[in-house]
């Protein structure tokens, strides 16, 4: 008595998974290839490709359809960052956060600056730019930034330059 022949039967994985690394390795000697044969224009969009990936990582070329959101960083500290974005969205709390805790001990100073954005708020006065200057670092660990903001009332646009001091923490001391 024969035995009967037994089929052997193959994973059907198995024929994906090597048409994908055939496919793989034929693009590894296609592209070494190319480098051998023309190393210069290789170097080139080598580098472009290392540019171009720089720039959409750090935020300088912003591409919306990425879904990744703006990165606009002008050098301002994170405490005068805070405190303009709360000055221009109305949001006393987000300033409030920016500010040293000296300056939070005073309530007056809280009720100051509700009443003052409400004010502003109510006369459609609004913060639409802000421009950072510079900054320097003084000797005893604290740090003095200019600020231009401007403001517009529908109208008219005015410019006030902002003078913060921040201590050697990075919260905001002083605001002139």
């Amino acid at each position: 008595m024969e035995q009967a022949a037994v089929i052997r039967r193959r994973n059907p994985l198995r024929r994906i998974i090597k048409a994908i690394l055939h496919i793989i390795i034929k693009w590894i000697i296609l592209v070494r290839r190319a480098i051998r044969r023309h190393p210069i224009v290789a170097l080139i969009l080598l580098m472009m490709l290392l540019g171009g990936y720089l720039a959409i990582e750090t935020g300088s070329v912003p591409l919306a359809w990425l879904g990744m959101p703006v990165q606009t960083s002008d050098g301002r500290p994170d405490a005068i960052a805070k405190y303009l974005d709360g000055q221009k969205n109305g949001d006393i709390e987000l300033m409030w956060e920016a500010l040293d805790d000296s300056l939070k001990q005073d309530q007056d100073a809280f009720a100051t600056t509700e009443r003052n954005i409400t004010y502003a708020k109510l006369n459609g006065i609004t913060f639409t730019d802000s421009t950072y200057v510079g900054g320097s670092t003084l000797n005893d660990g604290n740090s003095v930034h200019l600020m231009v903001v401007s403001m517009s009332n529908g109208t008219r646009t005015m410019q006030a330059p902002w003078t913060f001091t921040l201590n050697s923490t990075g919260k905001i001391t002083n605001i002139e």
